[in-house]
């Protein structure tokens, strides 16, 4: 419906445009509230319907980005939203502890795909946590890994890449 609005407007002002042309006239491009109308560049339709369909999709993970090279404590990554809910719905108990692990998490990093994580080099017992977020799927998966305990969380779809640095992370605790 938006589409149809913005093109029934973009065609009268290039109709009344050429109008004014024919007959000769000399129009001002500037009305009494300042509004300067202009005509669109060839294909501005396909990139409002693009733009609108992101403007819309409130759920995209896309706006993480921003926070790569920050740690996630220092942006307050886990209140984020949708972030925070994704998180919510694959951990739903465990979100608390998961916070927890993650109070002391390494900067947010990409190779492929997003991620931070968090180790625990204790003596006795060895642990991990990571988070992934894969932009291109809007999807995320959390692994947390106490001893020889693993519990991994995952959105719905297609398996997410991990990134070297966690694989080798994973290796140094024994998975």
């Amino acid at each position: 419906m938006l589409n149809r609005i913005i093109y029934f407007f973009l065609t009268v002002v290039s109709l009344t445009s050429c109008e004014n042309k024919r007959e000769g006239k000399k129009e001002s491009i500037v009305d009494s509230t300042g509004w300067k109308p202009i005509s669109p560049p060839k294909g501005v339709i396909s990139k409002l319907d693009s733009s609108t369909s992101q403007l819309i999709n409130t759920d995209s993970l896309e706006y993480l980005i921003k926070f790569i090279g920050k740690k996630p404590a220092s942006v307050n990554l886990w209140e984020t939203q949708p972030l925070k809910s994704k998180l919510e719905k694959i951990l739903r108990s465990e979100f608390a502890v998961f916070k927890d692990f993650m109070k002391d998490a390494k900067e947010i990093k990409q190779d492929k795909v997003l991620y931070t994580y968090s180790t625990i080099p204790d003596g006795v017992v060895r642990g991990l946590a990571y988070l992934i977020i894969d932009i291109k799927q809007n999807k995320i998966s959390v692994a947390i890994i106490l001893g020889r305990v693993r519990s991994d969380f995952e959105s719905k779809g297609t398996p997410i890449y991990v990134p070297g640095e966690l694989q080798k992370e994973l290796k140094k605790i024994g998975f």
